[in-house]
C-alpha cells in the first residue's frame, strides 16, 4: 500500500510531502521519518487515527504529520520503498569447548580381574514405569476487545504530565447497563497493564454503546467509566439514563435533530425529537472556593474538557470553556473569541465574570498586537502591567493587571482565542497556567473545526435568555 505522509512545521515554515509503501499508517509515519533522517523514538506523539490513516504530532521536534492512503500508482519518494523483513537472525549459543581428547584405561591385573569378578552382580531387568497421565493445561485467558468506535491517546509532556486513553466501544444490540459496566471494567484491566510503565499521572474516559457506527454516533453511550490513577476506584455514568431522566420534566420542542458530540473525534449524538437544551440539563459550575494550580489545574482540564463534546455549536462550546475557565482559575472575566476569516477579525462572542455591556460582538483585526503575539506563539502568551501593548489591548473592558490569551488553531489555521483577565486573588496567572489553558484551547479548536465558527449568537442552537 502506498501512503501520502505531509509533514509540517509549527513554526510555520513550509510543508513537505512524502510518498512512501507501507504495510500500515505505522510504517508509514517511521517511513516519512526515516527519510527525512530522523531515527530517534516516537516518545511523546500525540497520535490522532482517522478513518483514513492518522495525524501524529511530535512535540519535542514540533512537526505535525498527515499520513493519508493514496492509489498505488503514485509515484514513491526516493527511499519510500517498502523496507524488507530483516534476514538477520541473532545466535545466543555459546561455543562449546572441544571436549578433552580421552586416554584408554590400563588393563586390569589378573589379581584384579578376579576381585572385580567377585563383586559384579547383574543387574535385575528393569520394571515398565506407566507413563504419566497428561496434565490439562487452562489456555491463557483471552482478552476480547470490543469493536472501537471512538479512539483517543496522548503520550504524557513536560507541559501536559498525564497519560491520556479514551475509547468508545461497540457492545451488542440488546446489552444492559450491567454487562456494559463488566465491558467497561474489563477493558480498563487490560489499559491499566498497558500503560503501567508510564509515569504517574494516568487518565482513561471509556464509553460503552449498544451499536456500531462509523463517524458520528446516534446515541449517547450506555455507561461511561473514568479512572484516575491518584483516585481509588473508577467513576461509573449512565449518561442515556441521566439524559432521559433530566429531558423528561422538559418539552421544548426543537425543528431538526440535535447534535451531541461525545468524544474528542468528531463523533455526535442524534437526541431525542423533544428534549431540554444541553444549557438547561447542566448545572452551573460551582460558585470558585479557590484558585486550581499548576498540574492539578492540567489534571482537573483533562477531566473537564470531556464534557465539552457533548455541546452542539461553537458558541454553547466557548460558554462552556469561558466558565470552565473561570471555576478553575476564578478572575474578574473571561472572553471567548472566535475568527472570522472574510473578514480577517476576531469576534468576541462569548463572556463570563464581569464583562462590560456590549463587549460581546467587539471586532479585533487579526494584527492586533497581543493577538498577532499569541498567534505566532502557538501557544498561551501572559501579559502583565509592564507590557505596553497590554494597555492598549485591554481598554475595552476596563484595563488589566494581568492577562492570558491562548490562540485557538488547527494546523497553522486560526479559529479564535481564549482570554482570561486578572486572577481575583491578586497573584499574577503564571506559565503553569499558560499551559492548562493552551490545552484547553486545544481542545476547543477540535471542537469548533468538526462544529464550525458560528459569530452570531442569533442563530446559535441555544434558546433565548428568558428573563422574568
Amino acid at each position: 500500500m502506498r501512503w501520502i505522509v505531509e509533514v509540517q512545521s509549527l513554526e510555520g515554515q513550509q510543508a513537505q510531502s512524502y510518498c512512501v509503501e507501507a504495510e500500515s499508517w505505522q510504517g508509514a509515519l517511521q517511513s516519512a521519518r526515516r527519510i527525512r533522517g530522523d531515527e530517534s523514538r516516537m516518545a511523546g506523539f500525540s497520535i490522532d487515527i482517522t478513518n483514513e490513516g492518522c495525524k501524529a504530532v511530535d512535540p519535542a521536534k514540533k512537526l505535525r504529520y498527515d499520513v493519508k492512503r493514496t492509489a498505488d500508482s503514485t509515484p514513491l519518494t526516493p527511499g519510500g520503498e517498502a523496507q524488507p523483513a530483516s534476514s538477520k537472525r541473532t545466535n545466543k549459543t555459546s561455543a562449546v569447548p572441544p571436549r578433552p581428547e580421552s586416554k584408554p584405561a590400563p588393563a586390569p591385573t589378573p589379581d584384579q580381574t578376579v576381585k572385580l569378578a567377585a563383586v559384579i552382580v547383574e543387574p535385575d531387568p528393569p520394571k515398565p514405569v506407566a507413563a504419566p497421565a497428561p496434565v490439562a493445561v487452562a489456555p491463557a485467558p483471552q482478552i476480547v476487545v470490543p469493536p472501537i468506535m471512538i479512539k483517543r491517546e496522548q503520550e504524557a509532556t513536560a507541559e501536559v504530565p498525564l497519560t491520556y486513553r479514551e475509547y468508545g466501544f461497540a457492545l451488542p444490540a440488546g446489552t444492559n447497563e450491567a454487562a456494559a459496566v463488566n465491558t467497561l471494567l474489563q477493558m480498563l484491566a487490560h489499559i491499566q497493564s498497558a500503560i503501567a510503565s508510564t509515569p504517574p499521572g494516568r487518565l482513561v474516559n471509556l464509553a460503552a454503546f449498544d451499536q456500531q457506527f462509523q463517524g458520528r454516533a446516534p446515541v449517547l453511550p450506555l455507561a461511561t467509566l473514568t479512572w484516575k490513577d491518584w483516585k481509588p476506584e473508577p467513576t461509573i455514568a449512565y449518561p442515556r439514563r441521566d439524559h432521559a431522566t433530566k429531558a423528561a420534566p422538559v418539552a421544548v420542542a426543537v425543528a431538526a435533530p440535535v447534535a451531541v458530540a461525545l468524544s474528542f473525534e468528531p463523533a455526535v449524538v442524534i437526541a431525542p425529537e423533544v428534549q431540554a437544551p444541553v444549557s438547561q440539563t447542566r448545572s452551573k459550575p460551582p460558585v470558585p472556593k479557590r484558585r486550581v494550580r499548576g498540574d492539578e489545574l492540567i489534571s482537573v482540564l483533562f477531566e473537564s474538557m470531556h464534557d465539552l463534546h457533548f455541546l452542539r455549536d461553537s458558541i454553547e462550546g466557548g460558554d462552556f470553556c469561558a466558565a470552565l475557565a473561570m471555576e478553575k482559575l476564578p478572575s474578574r472575566v473571561a472572553f471567548i473569541y472566535l475568527y472570522d476569516i472574510d473578514r480577517r477579525e476576531f469576534v468576541v462572542v462569548c463572556g463570563a465574570g464581569v464583562a462590560p455591556q456590549g463587549i460581546i460582538g467587539t471586532r479585533l483585526a487579526e494584527t492586533e498586537s497581543v493577538l498577532a503575539a499569541a498567534m505566532r506563539k502557538r501557544r498561551a502568551i501572559v501579559l502583565d502591567a509592564s507590557d505596553p501593548t497590554l494597555a492598549t489591548h485591554a481598554a475595552s473592558f476596563g484595563g488589566a493587571k494581568s492577562l492570558l490569551l491562548a490562540p485557538v488553531m488547527q494546523a497553522g489555521r486560526f479559529l479564535g482565542a481564549i482570554e482570561i483577565v486578572d486572577p481575583t486573588d491578586a497573584a499574577p496567572f503564571s506559565e503553569l497556567d499558560a499551559n492548562a489553558i493552551t490545552y484547553m484551547a486545544e481542545q476547543f479548536a477540535e471542537f469548533v473545526a468538526a462544529r464550525g465558527v458560528l459569530l452570531d449568537r442569533e442563530r446559535s442552537s441555544q434558546p433565548p435568555v428568558v428573563t422574568h
